[in-house]
C-alpha cells in the first residue's frame, strides 16, 4: 500500500511539473505555431492543477502539495480576472443587443436558429458558414430583419449580417491572403454609426493556416484603427484570449472583449460544454458599457452562439 501511494504522488507530481513547465514552454517559444495552440487551454491545466493538489493533499505529500499550489495559482492567474473587472454595466445610453453565431453549413436545425432569434430578440445578428440553403431557410428572420448582407459560400466561410437596425455602406470585405470574406458595415444605433466588422478567418490547424488567421486578424485590427467612435469586432476568430494571437490583435485595435466579468464562455465545440475553449468573440471599444454577455443554447452547430448586450454611452468619439 505505501508502494502503491509514493508511485500514485510520483505520477501527479510529475503532471505538475510538466503542467508547470507548460507556461515557460509557451514563453520561451513567443507563441510561435504550433506552440501557440498550447495557449487555448489554461482552464484546462487550471482544472488539472487543482486535480493533482488534491490527490497529493489526501496522499499528504506536503512538498508537492505546495507545488501544485502554486501552479494551480499561476493557471489561476490566467482564467480567473475573466470573471471580474468587467466594464459596469450602464442604466443610460442607447441598448445594442448582438447574437453572434457559427451556424455550421452542414447544420440542419434551421428552426432552432430562427427560435432563438424569437427569444433573444437582438437587434443584429452576425452569422458564419452560411451557404445559400442557410439564407434561403432564414427567410422568417429576413422578413423581420428588413436590413441585412450576405455571401454565401459552400466552404465554410459563408457570412451573413441581418440587422434591424439601418446599416449604413455595408460592404463585404477581404482582409487575408484566402480571400475569405467579411461584413463591414455602419449600423445606425441612436442617431450614432457604430462601425461593425464582422470576420471568420481559417482554423489554425496547419501552419500556413495559423499564418492566414494571423494575417486576417491583423487587417481586422487595421481596419478597426482606421474608423473614430463606437466600434465592435465580432466573429469566429479561431483563437482565445490566451493566445499571442489574439492578444496582439486587442492591443493594436484597442478594443475589450465583452465577456470580461462574465466569464470565460467556452463556445467551442459545443459538445464539450464547459470544458470547450471560447473562439467566438465580441470586441468592443471604450464608448460600450456591456450589459449582458453569455453562450447561448446548443442549436445543432460545433459551436455555441454568443448573446452580448451593449449600451451606446454618450461622449466623444474614441
Amino acid at each position: 500500500m505505501k508502494f502503491m501511494r509514493k508511485a500514485g504522488v510520483g505520477g501527479f507530481a510529475s503532471i505538475v511539473v510538466v503542467l508547470a513547465l507548460v507556461p515557460v514552454g509557451l514563453w520561451l517559444a513567443g507563441g510561435r505555431y504550433p506552440f501557440e495552440l498550447l495557449t487555448h487551454f489554461r482552464p484546462h491545466y487550471l482544472a488539472a492543477a487543482v486535480a493533482c493538489l488534491v490527490v497529493l493533499l489526501a496522499c499528504r505529500s506536503w512538498r508537492w502539495s505546495a507545488v501544485a499550489l502554486a501552479v494551480a495559482a499561476l493557471h489561476a492567474w490566467a482564467v480567473m480576472p475573466w470573471w471580474f473587472g468587467g466594464a459596469p454595466g450602464a442604466t443610460n445610453g442607447t441598448p445594442l443587443k448582438l447574437l453572434i453565431a457559427n451556424v455550421n453549413t452542414h447544420n440542419t436545425r434551421f428552426a432552432d436558429v430562427i427560435a432563438l432569434v424569437d427569444r433573444e430578440q437582438p437587434d443584429v445578428i452576425a452569422l458564419m458558414e452560411t451557404d445559400g440553403r442557410w439564407l434561403d431557410e432564414l427567410g422568417p428572420i429576413a422578413e423581420r430583419y428588413p436590413h441585412s448582407i450576405a455571401r454565401p459560400r459552400n466552404d465554410n466561410f459563408g457570412i451573413a449580417l441581418f440587422s434591424r437596425l439601418p446599416l449604413v455602406e455595408p460592404e463585404v470585405v477581404v482582409l487575408g491572403d484566402l480571400r475569405l470574406p467579411s461584413i463591414a458595415t455602419g449600423v445606425l444605433c441612436g442617431g450614432e454609426v457604430v462601425r461593425l466588422l464582422v470576420t471568420h478567418p481559417v482554423p489554425p490547424i496547419r501552419g500556413h493556416h495559423a499564418r492566414s488567421r494571423d494575417q486576417q486578424l491583423e487587417r481586422a485590427a487595421e481596419w478597426v484603427r482606421q474608423h473614430d467612435g463606437p466600434v465592435i469586432l465580432a466573429g469566429d476568430l479561431n483563437a482565445t484570449m490566451w493566445s499571442p494571437v489574439y492578444q496582439r490583435t486587442v492591443g493594436d485595435a484597442g478594443l475589450t472583449n465583452a465577456r470580461r466579468g462574465f466569464g470565460v464562455l467556452p463556445t467551442w465545440p459545443s459538445r464539450f460544454g464547459p470544458m470547450g475553449i471560447p473562439i467566438d468573440h465580441c470586441l468592443v471599444s471604450g464608448r460600450f458599457a456591456v450589459t449582458d454577455c453569455r453562450v447561448g443554447p446548443d442549436v445543432g452547430s460545433d459551436h455555441r452562439p454568443l448573446v452580448v448586450g451593449l449600451r451606446l454611452k454618450a461622449g466623444a468619439a474614441r
